[in-house]
């Protein structure tokens, strides 16, 4: 699941895409932009594809410490009470997820140090507990600083780790 409103200038997720769909022929990987362009999510459709799913990967860049608006949308429609949390909420129970991040920030503005604005593990967080909250078991996360400009290797890495907690599942 991919959720970029400036997917059209994207480089760096681009090209994380790409690997991802290259090294993952079988898998479905859903850009909610040309899926959802006026926002008006298929829920029931949405939760038919989270129910056939054995693992969820999310890849987002990161916009004001969080994910695009329309990824959080997804999350706050899809995710619904009953359906993947509460009670009877148990729809996703077991499902495995992989978080994926790009910042175009550097390394220290995400860390810990007098230059950071926010840690990392800060902006991480809220994504593994709705997802843990809906009873997915989360594999792990791959946050990659510094994205701005043509950086192949960098690209390159992010997917290949993403690709080694895939391999988990």
């Amino acid at each position: 699941m991919y959720g970029d409103p400036y997917q059209k200038t994207s480089i760096a997720n681009k090209a994380i895409l790409e690997k991802l769909r290259a090294s993952l022929p079988e898998a479905q990987l859903d850009n909610l932009f040309s899926l959802y362009p006026d926002f008006q999510i298929d829920v029931e459709a949405e939760q038919k594809k989270l129910k056939q799913a054995d693992l969820v990967i999310l890849q987002d860049p990161v916009y004001w410490y969080n994910v695009p608006s329309l990824t959080r949308r997804w999350f706050e429609e899809v995710l619904s009470y009953g359906w993947a949390y509460g009670e009877g909420g148990t729809a996703l129970e077991g499902t495995k997820a992989i978080i994926g991040l790009t910042a175009g920030g550097n390394t220290a503005s995400y860390g810990t140090g007098p230059e950071s604005v926010i840690p990392a593990a800060e902006v991480i967080k809220p994504l593994e507990l709705v997802l843990g909250y809906c009873h997915m078991d989360v594999l792990g996360t791959v946050f990659t600083t510094s994205m701005p400009g043509h950086d192949p290797e960098k690209y390159e890495e992010h997917a290949q780790k993403m690709l080694d907690l895939a391999a988990k599942a």
